[in-house]
């Protein structure tokens, strides 16, 4: 897990209303899920990115047995 505190205003919920609408998990306004592929790898990797505050933090997760 990575955590990265923001240097000026900047709120996620909103930016997610101005890009469509990322993926949310059920349960977690403050979260969303991203999946980006991994160049060389046969699987993607899946980003969930919460924002607490003036702190975002994010989890890689990928296939088991896999360094995220």
């Amino acid at each position: 897990m990575h955590t990265t505190p923001i240097a000026g205003p900047y709120d996620m919920a909103r930016q997610n209303e101005y890009f469509g609408g990322w993926v949310r998990p059920f349960g977690d306004p403050r979260a969303i899920l991203m999946a980006f592929p991994v160049e060389g790898w046969a699987h993607s990797a899946a980003v969930l990115v919460r924002q607490d505050g003036a702190t975002v933090t994010g989890q890689v997760h990928g296939p088991a047995g896999a360094a995220a």
